[in-house]
């Protein structure tokens, strides 16, 4: 990982590119597609991925490009999911946060050492090559954490991301009295729900969300992506106003 020891040899190698706008703008595209995904992100990954290509020519400079915002995706997640299960084990098992810290070490090493051979290749889509072997490996570790979450019988901490842009005002209980209310996404380690709370005191919340949905394209009464966004709608039929919740997908 890029903040948990992978070598700046690696990357320099593999990637070798001036940091530019389209980097960043590649970047959200990124983003704006895995939040489609509630399941496979694999196949959200392949749409950005020939997207991205297509809006670079198809060059191998384009590859590169679009390759590596991948993998600082994948990345990005597994220092995430790391941080947690080393969280969990300092609390409930001193063996098993030995052994992941040891196999976290032997894995940062050896993915360098793998996929950084190919830099060193004749041609320049070795490169890419190298740097979707770091995607494919940094996948793999992920799914070894998770692997070692459930074997392991760890309780790994819920955490909350509030959405401040979906802050809205509304009397949702039409008492007369309006209230603050804010999306976010609460995050159990593999599942995932979109939460409604409380506002109050400059973007401070309540200790518990007022309403959590499940994030699950395949149950009828889930949401089927997240963030969510919230509407206040007025009725014809009803003088109370209704709080319209939208995921964007279903």
């Amino acid at each position: 990982m890029l903040k948990n020891g992978i070598s700046f040899v690696l990357v320099l190698t593999l990637w070798a590119l001036p940091v530019l706008a389209q980097d960043e703008v590649e970047w959200q595209n990124l983003l704006n597609e895995m939040k489609k995904c509630t399941s496979d992100k694999s196949l959200c990954e392949t749409g950005f991925r020939d997207a991205c290509e297509a809006r670079g020519n198809w060059t191998t400079m384009a590859m590169l490009r679009c390759e590596g915002q991948i993998f600082r995706y994948w990345d990005d997640l597994l220092d995430w999911t790391y941080n947690r299960v080393i969280t969990a084990a300092k609390d409930q098992d001193a063996a098993l946060l030995n052994q992941l810290q040891s196999s976290q070490s032997a894995f940062n090493t050896y993915r360098d050492m793998r996929c950084g051979t190919y830099g060193y290749y004749q041609g320049t889509i070795w490169r890419v090559v190298g740097v979707s072997c770091a995607v494919t490996m940094t996948q793999e570790r992920i799914a070894d954490l998770e692997e070692a979450v459930i074997g392991g019988d760890l309780m790994l901490p819920k955490t909350t991301e509030w959405h401040k842009d979906t802050t809205v005002v509304i009397d949702l209980d039409c008492n007369g009295t309006a209230e603050t209310l804010i999306a976010g996404v609460e995050s159990h380690f593999i599942d995932r729900y979109a939460v409604l709370a409380q506002s109050y005191n400059k973007g401070q919340f309540v200790d518990a969300p007022l309403h959590e949905f499940p994030i699950n394209s395949t149950l009828q009464y889930a949401l089927c992506a997240a963030p969510i966004s919230l509407t206040k709608v007025t009725s014809s039929s009803s003088t109370c106003p209704v709080l319209r919740i939208d995921d964007g997908q279903c």
